[in-house]
């Protein structure tokens, strides 16, 4: 019997680098490929540091998380300044970010409320059949609590700047 996996959406501001088209990729992959992420690597440096340490550690916590959960949960990253991020920022009031929004309608805000969405999470999956027995972990990766989510207004300032 095949179980649907339990969705849940991650609204967290996304990093971009501004990348070339699909030809253009092509064409410089067969030229000078250190060019290529020369460019990428200075596009991802001029965030302010926080940022670049914010968004790695939700990248981690996200491969963790997908290594833990297996296909038992489709994750889905959100952009919290896109016009869907945006959406269930106000809708849901996910303050402060990274905010979780479960299936069930379940939310959870900031790093904080990790060990609370794993709770949530194993008494869903286990009502589903999860084989995985014991308590569920309280965080995937060690967080400090020193890197903070930018807001859209502070990522709206960085892009006027550059």
């Amino acid at each position: 019997m095949s179980v649907r996996p339990l969705r849940l959406d991650v609204v967290a501001p996304v990093l971009i680098v501004f990348r070339h088209c699909r030809h253009c990729e092509a064409f410089l992959r067969h030229t000078d490929v250190e060019v290529m992420y020369r460019i990428y690597e200075e596009d991802f440096n001029a965030y302010p540091e926080p940022w670049k340490t914010e968004y790695e550690h939700l990248r981690q916590w996200v491969r963790a998380f997908q290594a833990f959960y297996g296909p038992w949960v489709r994750l889905r990253w959100i952009d919290v300044q896109s016009p869907l991020g945006l959406w269930k920022r106000l809708r849901y009031r996910l303050r402060p970010l990274p905010g979780f929004l479960v299936e069930d309608g379940a939310r959870f805000c900031g790093w904080d409320a990790e060990p609370a969405l794993h709770q949530h999470l194993s008494q869903l999956l286990r009502a589903r059949g999860w084989p995985r027995e014991g308590t569920p972990p309280t965080r995937l990766l060690p967080f400090d609590g020193t890197p903070r989510m930018a807001s859209t207004l502070e990522a709206a300032q960085l892009r006027r700047r550059r």
